[in-house]
């Protein structure tokens, strides 16, 4: 998956996609996190996934001046959720570049892989994040999103 700047999903294949409603091309990895109800606190790993979702957010507004459009995402945030701003206001939360998620309530049940994020050379305002079958259970289960993702398309 391909996200830029303001953490908007660029490019994501079909079993990205089938992994996280926020991972669909167009979708905003912040606001889904922040103000769906899909992304909500009810979820049993929502801070953890919340915390890397500000960290990432805060390392490409470090790295760049912030512009009108990031200033607006902020805002957004900021006004809309108060979880977003408790955790924004800990200069210390950081997102690590590497890492373990699990992804509940695919099509094959939950999915455990592990994740990267990678720098583009020559496009430092946008990021590929990795995600790798955690184990041979879970690239089964991988494959089995593939297969399906490719019947349905």
């Amino acid at each position: 998956m391909i996200i830029d700047r303001r953490l908007n999903v660029l490019a994501a294949t079909d079993v990205a996609q089938s992994l996280s409603g926020a991972f669909q091309i167009g979708a905003n990895l912040a606001r889904f996190t922040f103000l769906t109800p899909e992304g909500q606190p009810s979820h049993p790993r929502w801070k953890e996934a919340a915390s890397a979702t500000v960290g990432l957010l805060r390392s490409f507004v470090d790295e760049h001046d912030e512009d009108r459009a990031s200033q607006h995402i902020l805002g957004e945030l900021a006004t809309a959720s108060r979880d977003f701003s408790e955790i924004w206001a800990d200069p210390e939360t950081r997102t690590p570049m590497t890492g373990t998620i699990a992804f509940e309530g695919t099509p094959v049940g939950t999915v455990t892989c592990t994740y990267s994020v990678l720098g583009v050379s020559g496009h430092d305002d946008c990021a590929v994040l990795v995600f790798t079958p955690s184990d041979a259970t879970e690239r089964a289960a991988v494959d089995l999103l593939a297969a399906s993702s490719s019947l349905s398309s």
